[in-house]
C-alpha cells in the first residue's frame, strides 16, 4: 500500500477506505459478502460459494450479520471486555478474520471510528471495548463454536479442541459428517483428496507463530 506500517488498527482504516472506494466506484454493491483476514497467517478451506453457504447457515439467514472468529481467553492489550455471550466457549472476539455483507462492514467501521483512536492501537483492542460496553447500533455476531472462523492459538491452548497436534486441516475438517448441524448439510462440504473438509477459515498463530 506504500503506507508505513504504525499499528494493527490501521488496518480497520485501510479496509473502511477500500470497501468505501469499492461501493462508490460500482464495483461492488453493499449486497456483497466481503471477508477480511490479516496476511501471511490465514487459509481458506473451500471456495468463495463454500464459505458463503457456510456463513449463511452460521448466521441463520440473518441480512445484517458481520461474523467474527471468537477466543477463550481475554488477553492483556488486546481485548476490552466481553463482546458475547459470557456463557459460551468463546465469548472474546478475533479480529484475524469476519465476513459479512459489504454495507453492514461499512456502517460498523463506521461506527467505530478507527482513525479517533491511537494509530500504534491494536484493532482488537478497540473492537472488543467498543462492543463490549455498547449495545446500540450494529454489532458483530460471534462464531464462538469455532464452527466457520477458527483461531490455532485458541485451539493449541484447549485441553477440548478436536484439532489433531499433527494436522492443520483437522481444524474444520475430516469427520465433516459429525460436525455438521442441520442447518449445514453435507453437502456445503469441500471434497478433498476424497475426503469431506468442512469449508472454513483457518487463522494462525501470526508470523512467527
Amino acid at each position: 500500500l506504500g503506507a508505513r506500517f504504525e499499528g494493527t488498527i490501521q488496518k480497520l482504516a485501510w479496509v473502511h477506505d477500500h470497501l468505501s472506494q469499492l461501493a462508490r466506484s460500482g464495483r461492488a454493491r453493499r449486497s456483497e459478502l466481503v471477508l477480511v483476514v490479516d496476511a501471511y497467517d490465514v487459509f481458506l478451506q473451500g471456495d468463495a460459494s463454500h464459505i458463503s453457504r457456510a456463513f449463511l447457515a452460521e448466521t441463520r439467514g440473518d441480512p445484517n450479520a458481520v461474523l467474527f472468529g471468537a477466543e477463550r481467553a481475554c488477553v492483556a492489550n488486546v481485548c476490552g471486555g466481553t463482546v458475547g455471550d459470557a456463557q459460551a466457549r468463546r465469548p472474546h472476539l478475533n479480529a484475524g478474520a469476519y465476513l459479512g455483507r459489504l454495507g453492514n462492514v461499512l456502517d460498523m467501521l463506521d461506527g467505530v471510528s478507527p482513525r479517533s483512536w491511537s494509530p500504534i492501537s491494536s484493532d482488537q483492542l478497540l473492537l472488543s471495548t467498543v462492543f463490549a460496553n455498547r449495545s446500540i447500533g450494529p454489532r458483530p455476531r460471534l462464531d464462538d463454536d469455532a464452527r466457520l472462523l477458527i483461531n490455532l492459538a485458541d485451539f493449541a491452548t484447549s485441553a477440548d479442541s478436536n484439532l489433531p497436534s499433527s494436522s492443520v486441516d483437522g481444524a474444520c475438517s475430516a469427520a465433516c459428517g459429525s460436525i455438521e448441524t442441520a442447518a449445514m448439510p453435507p453437502r456445503s462440504c469441500v471434497i478433498h483428496g476424497g475426503e469431506q473438509l468442512k469449508p472454513c477459515v483457518v487463522h494462525g498463530n501470526g508470523v512467527g507463530g
